[in-house]
C-alpha cells in the first residue's frame, strides 16, 4: 500500500550492520535481533522498490542514533555509501540523548565525506533539548512509530504510550493518538528532539 500523499517513511535501523544492529539491542526470547535486521533491510530495500514502481515522491529515511556502540566512522560512511546505492534518500544522525559521551562525537570523517553523496542527503544533528518550557508534548503529533511488532506507539522514546497494532487501520489508530498525545506531560520524558 502507497499513499502518495506521504512526505516520509522513516526506519530507525541505529545501525551499520547486522552485529552493529544486534549490540544496539537486546535478544528476546521471542526473536534473535539478527533476524529481525534480516527483515528490517527486506523491507526497506521491498518499499524502496514499491516506492518507484509506483512513482511515487516520498522521501525513504533513516534514523540513526549514535551512542558507543554503533559509532565508527569509518564503517558508518561505508553503510552511507550502500544506502545511497540502495536507494535511501536521507539519513538522520543524532545523538544518544541519554549517553554523555554521544553528544560530543564530532563526525568529522561524515562531515567530509557527505558532499561527496548524489542523491543520499545526511543531516547531523548534536543539539540537546532539555528543559523543554512546556509542560505537555505535541511534537509526537508530528509522527508515529511503529515497532517491528506491529505496535504503534505516539512517542519512540516512551513505549509505554501504545496506542494499538496494525489490526486496526491506520486512521483508527491516529484517532486514538489523537486522544493521546494531549496526556504526555514531559516532566516524565528524557531528552529528545522535540
Amino acid at each position: 500500500y502507497i499513499n502518495h500523499n506521504w512526505k516520509y517513511v522513516r526506519f530507525s535501523l541505529d545501525a551499520y550492520d547486522k552485529e552493529s544492529y544486534v549490540k544496539t539491542r537486546a535478544v528476546t526470547s521471542r526473536r534473535d535481533f539478527g533476524e529481525v535486521y534480516d527483515l528490517v533491510m527486506l523491507n526497506l530495500k521491498h518499499l524502496i522498490h514499491v516506492k518507484k514502481s509506483a512513482g511515487a515522491k516520498f522521501k525513504v529515511v533513516l534514523g540513526y542514533v549514535v551512542h558507543e556502540l554503533n559509532h565508527n566512522e569509518q564503517e558508518m560512511i561505508r553503510f552511507f555509501d550502500d544506502c545511497e546505492e540502495m536507494g535511501i534518500d536521507l539519513i538522520q544522525i543524532r545523538p544518544d540523548f541519554t549517553d554523555a559521551a554521544s553528544t560530543r562525537f564530532t563526525f568529522d570523517e561524515i562531515m567530509k565525506s557527505k558532499k561527496a553523496y548524489k542523491n543520499l542527503d545526511i543531516t547531523v544533528s548534536t543539539k540537546v533539548v532539555r528543559p523543554y518550557g512546556y509542560g505537555t508534548c505535541y511534537g509526537s503529533m508530528l509522527s508515529t512509530v511503529l515497532y517491528y511488532t506491529n505496535k504503534m506507539v505516539v512517542c519512540c522514546m516512551r513505549p509505554e504510550l501504545e496506542i494499538g497494532d496494525l489490526s486496526e487501520s491506520f486512521e483508527s489508530l491516529w484517532a486514538k493518538a489523537l486522544v493521546r498525545i494531549p496526556t504526555v506531560a514531559t516532566d516524565t520524558c528524557p531528552p529528545c528532539r522535540f
